[in-house]
């Protein structure tokens, strides 16, 4: 293809296109399929996806990729960001890990094994200091595009909007648009950076630009986040309730939260107290996940102490994506110098 399209490649380029990472044509395809499948966010398309990896690694044990892919499905199947019905932390990372390990055994120059390591690190076992090690092993590693990447650069984006570097969030933006160029979820992350610099309007274009690519509860989400911090409560409730009629059933306790929180802002204190007593509801029957959109609530209200004792509880349970959430939701920037705040970031790793 390369011959009869004329394209001149460095001796490198060539090399990276006659690597062969399995034998298995078969386990080869199943692995593109699967990334295919997992990439709407659907519960069906992860057990899809998962199920097409279990096979490509039956038909290849040695393929490493396969591994690593299916340690990211695992990860965002667990992603109480992504999934409503998202499982115990400690379950997911009993997943993932084993399956890394595995990868990296096979092949320890695939940079996403570490980016994935990362993530677990920064949003299951909120370990700033230990993801920010796996993450600049994998930018320093740079095994892009050599080795297909598995749209996981995200979780660099988030590591350093969390960390407060949002010029190197920028950079890791446009990395990820290079050597992703099919990555829908990049535009979500570049709305998220946006936010944190205060550029709502162009966060809320990232974000649409998302949902142009797949139209899922996750990106509509995002939009009524970013339409709540520029005070547009009308336009916010119109993209929240949009994500909450698609997943009535398992709604994130983030977007329960903002739908609390928009209403709180219109005056509907009736609404308002319907979608934070859903989360109340949810909690007392054992979902996990549930005390920083608890926080996110009371701080909405006014009632700092009230969020405090969450973000308390929401750290003694090792609830998923403590240590970002702290730092990259501008919802909780009015809590940034309290001492309880303080101590609870270094307790996850920030310096201040």
């Amino acid at each position: 293809i390369v011959a009869e399209l004329n394209i001149e490649l460095s001796p490198e380029e060539i090399s990276s296109l006659n690597k062969r990472n399995t034998n298995s044509p078969e386990a080869f395809d199943l692995y593109l399929r699967a990334k295919e499948e997992y990439a709407d966010l659907s519960k069906e398309g992860m057990s899809n996806g998962i199920n097409m990896l279990k096979r490509a690694i039956e038909l290849d044990p040695n393929y490493a990729q396969s591994y690593t892919l299916l340690a990211w499905i695992y990860y965002l199947q667990g992603s109480a960001e992504v999934m409503g019905d998202a499982d115990f932390a400690v379950n997911s990372v009993k997943k993932i890990l084993p399956l890394i390990e595995k990868s990296i055994e096979i092949d320890s120059t695939i940079s996403d094994n570490f980016l994935i390591l990362g993530a677990v690190n920064l949003f299951y076992l909120n370990n700033l200091l230990k993801a920010v090690e796996n993450i600049e092993r994998a930018l320093e590693m740079n095994s892009w595009p050599k080795i297909p990447t598995n749209y996981c650069m995200c979780t660099a984006i988030s590591l350093y909007t969390a960390l407060g570097n949002l010029e190197k969030a920028t950079e890791l933006v446009r990395l990820s648009k290079k050597v992703d160029f099919s990555n829908k979820f990049v535009y979500s992350d570049e709305g998220a950076v946006l936010i944190n610099k205060g550029e709502n309007q162009q966060a809320i274009y990232a974000f649409k630009q998302a949902a142009e690519f797949n139209d899922i509860p996750y990106f509509n989400f995002n939009i009524g986040w970013a339409y709540y911090f520029e005070q547009d409560y009308e336009n916010a409730l119109i993209y929240l309730n949009k994500a909450y009629d698609a997943e009535k059933k398992d709604p994130l306790g983030t977007l329960l939260a903002y739908l609390s929180n928009s209403h709180f802002k219109m005056g509907n204190i009736d609404k308002s107290d319907y979608y934070r007593n859903l989360i109340i509801k949810r909690k007392s029957i054992g979902k996990p996940n549930l005390n920083i959109p608890l926080a996110i609530v009371y701080v909405g209200r006014g009632k700092n102490e009230e969020a405090l004792q969450f973000l308390e509880k929401a750290y003694n349970e090792k609830e998923y994506g403590f240590a970002w959430f702290l730092n990259i939701d501008p919802i909780f920037n009015d809590l940034k110098s309290d001492s309880t705040f303080i101590k609870l970031n270094k307790k996850v790793g920030f310096d201040d």
